[in-house]
């Protein structure tokens, strides 16, 4: 809730840092490339990536809405994003500095969980069928799975 990054010691557990990711809100997902040194998170309808050893902002890039995961695959230097409108963003890592928008693709409503695994290079988006809200839902309510809809969607990068 304070859009941050916080640098915790793990040998002393002391916390170190706290970086501000604005102008990202309310960040869910978060991936890391070891080899770079970036930090990659998504919050709402935005994407932004952080340097791991500043904390600096290097770039951020518009995504689609409800995003609840980051996804990065070493190998093919893309990561993803699952928005829960129901589209997942890919990016491109070009280089530690360069990133960009290569496109949002259709997935599920509510599909807003993301795993990779990286030997196969398959995505895994986790959702499920939803009942319609009332007309009367507080803004932000989420609406209910419905039973025995659950299912897994599997992209092949």
């Amino acid at each position: 809730d304070k859009n941050e990054i916080v640098v915790i010691n793990a040998n002393t557990h002391v916390v170190e840092a706290h970086w501000s990711i604005a102008p990202i809100e309310s960040p869910t997902g978060l991936a890391i490339d070891k080899a770079t040194k970036r930090l990659f998170t998504a919050g709402e309808k935005l994407f932004g990536v952080i340097n791991a050893e500043t904390g600096e902002m290097v770039t951020t890039i518009g995504i689609g809405d409800g995003c609840d995961g980051v996804a990065f695959d070493n190998k093919s230097k893309l990561i993803f994003t699952s928005n829960g409108e129901g589209t997942m963003s890919i990016i491109k890592e070009a280089d530690a500095n360069h990133f960009s928008l290569v496109e949002n693709i259709t997935t599920a409503k509510g599909a807003r969980t993301i795993a990779i695994d990286e030997a196969t290079h398959k995505i895994y988006l986790p959702t499920a069928d939803f009942e319609p809200l009332p007309a009367d839902a507080k803004p932000n309510t989420r609406p209910k799975m419905i039973p025995g809809s659950f299912k897994v969607l599997v992209a092949n990068k």
